[in-house]
């Protein structure tokens, strides 16, 4: 061959490895599949960056699943402090209650209503 001829050759194989690795690219793009390299040995495009999504997915899914389950935790210990506090508050007024009618019982029994007095006044 002459120099011409292969001139014309190695500019139809450059142009034909341009024109492939642009159509790989743009139909990868499509697919939502960006290169990571372009080099020598080929296009890569990453398995790992799949693993490491599938990976975050299931880590998303169980700290959600966390996340639910600690939530329902703090809905129960809401609900026991709720019922305590509802409890506490009964016994609370009751007590007030008997206290209040036992000064009753007292200002009622001694003479002249105010109770008696300790030590000596004399």
């Amino acid at each position: 061959m002459n120099s011409g001829a292969l001139y014309y050759v190695e500019r139809a194989v450059v142009f034909f490895a341009v024109v492939f690795i642009g159509l790989t690219l743009l139909g990868q793009g499509l697919r939502a599949q960006l290169a990571l390299k372009v080099g020598t040995s080929g296009l890569d495009f990453g398995q790992q960056v799949e693993q490491t999504a599938t990976a975050a997915d299931a880590a998303t899914k169980e700290l959600d699943a966390r996340i639910s389950k600690l939530a329902d935790d703090l809905e129960k210990d809401l609900s026991t402090v709720k019922t305590s506090l509802k409890k506490t508050t009964t016994l609370a007024n009751a007590t007030a209650k008997r206290i209040a009618t036992h000064e009753q019982q007292e200002q009622h029994s001694t003479p002249g209503g105010s109770g008696a007095t300790i030590g000596n006044d004399a």
